[in-house]
């Protein structure tokens, strides 16, 4: 109640603070985040990339950045590809936060038999410099607050898929900007997934669409702009 401005950064964080918090409406602001672009210089090269971690650089591959642990949804991602017809690499990035659920995965890899398609790789900094090496970001969270890594696919002109839950939904327009699947459905993802190998078209209105969406909606300079607006009121 004694905070000046509240500032949340979806339209459903907006909703919930509006309807639960003790402070008036007119101090809380929507105001979602600004994202830088990498310099050119900084992005990494698909095919240094992929010799490092011993990856076939002709395969569709598909990268996923978060936490490893049950809630962020790889599994969903193994079921899907291990479904799908098509011959897919996928490359799971990010810290283990789950050592048991880590595990179950690695057992589930060698049932599918992708041990020579999937990769684990730790915490990479600078993530959004490695997406333009993918043809393609899943986020398979459960609920994600908001979804920074779409925006960051988005801006690095990488096609995304996210779960329909959450702040996703209010960055990703279905068919547009990227697919939504329905949340914790493996059949539903491996869906989406078999429409962006097989659609290029699809995939480069996704890709064209979501440069734009992220460069008119979550404009680093603008971000500040705002938020410095705010500040001065």
């Amino acid at each position: 109640k004694n905070i000046d401005h509240f500032l949340v950064i979806t339209k459903k964080l907006y909703q919930e603070s509006c309807k639960y918090l003790p402070i008036d409406i007119s101090k809380i602001h929507l105001l979602t985040y600004g994202i830088e672009e990498p310099s050119n210089a900084l992005i990494v090269k698909r095919e240094k990339f992929f010799n490092q971690f011993h990856l076939n650089t002709s395969k569709f591959t598909i990268g996923i950045f978060s936490r490893i642990e049950e809630q962020k949804g790889q599994h969903l991602v193994l079921k899907a590809i291990n479904q799908s017809n098509h011959d897919i690499q996928l490359c799971i990035i990010g810290h283990c936060m789950d050592h048991e659920y880590k595990n179950q995965l690695t057992e589930d890899i060698k049932a599918y038999d992708l041990t020579q398609k999937v990769k684990f790789i730790d915490f990479l900094t600078m993530p959004m410099t490695y997406m333009p090496c993918f043809d393609l970001v899943v986020l398979p969270t459960y609920e994600e607050t908001f979804g920074l890594i779409v925006i960051e696919a988005m801006l690095m002109r990488t096609p995304v898929i996210g779960s329909n839950a959450g702040g996703v939904p209010e960055i990703i327009t279905h068919k547009h900007n990227g697919l939504l699947f329905e949340t914790r459905n493996y059949v539903d993802l491996q869906k989406k997934i078999d429409q962006i190998v097989e659609d290029i078209q699809l995939r480069q209105k996704i890709i064209h669409n979501g440069y734009k969406h992220s460069i008119k909606n979550y404009n680093y300079d603008h971000h500040f702009k705002k938020l410095e607006k705010l500040i001065n009121q």
